[in-house]
């Protein structure tokens, strides 16, 4: 049993925010690591290259992501070929995005990540948000910490 706290953020046509505190148990965990998408592929015998992915990630308030490249090695390790500038979009508030980069180029795994800060209308609520991709010769999966607001 897994049990997760967040907070909810309601916004209203006022501009008023209300923010609550959801506790849930699940059996499992309930994320799902596979918010990469769009990606298309050639492949080797050595390798598989993927173009054109975009790895993203929402809270409802909040999505986050960027596009890359990359390249799985069936020797175990990955690539992360190139990535593209970080977006997102916002709703009841603003999102500045700090940085886009690449964290491990190649390894076991490779990552990228893009982060930056939500601001509320009114200034109520801030919060630092960052999405990464792992890629390793199983594929390639996200992670942020979007779904713990």
């Amino acid at each position: 049993m897994q049990t997760i706290t967040r907070s909810v953020t309601s916004v209203f046509e006022d501009g008023s925010i209300k923010v609550s505190k959801v506790t849930q148990e699940f059996d499992e965990a309930p994320f799902s690591p596979m918010n990469v998408k769009n990606c298309s592929l050639s492949s080797s015998y050595y390798h598989v290259s993927y173009t054109g992915c975009k790895a993203e990630d929402s809270n409802g308030f909040v999505t986050l992501g960027f596009p890359f490249n990359y390249t799985k090695y069936n020797s175990g390790g990955g690539r992360i070929d190139s990535i593209g500038t970080g977006y997102r979009t916002a709703v009841g508030g603003s999102f500045t995005i700090e940085d886009t980069y690449i964290g491990v180029q190649t390894g076991n795994p490779a990552w990228g990540q893009t982060y930056g800060t939500f601001n509320s209308v009114g200034g109520w609520v801030q919060h630092d948000a960052a999405v990464t991709v792992y890629v390793n010769s199983g594929g390639s999966w996200t992670e942020s910490n979007l779904s713990l607001w």
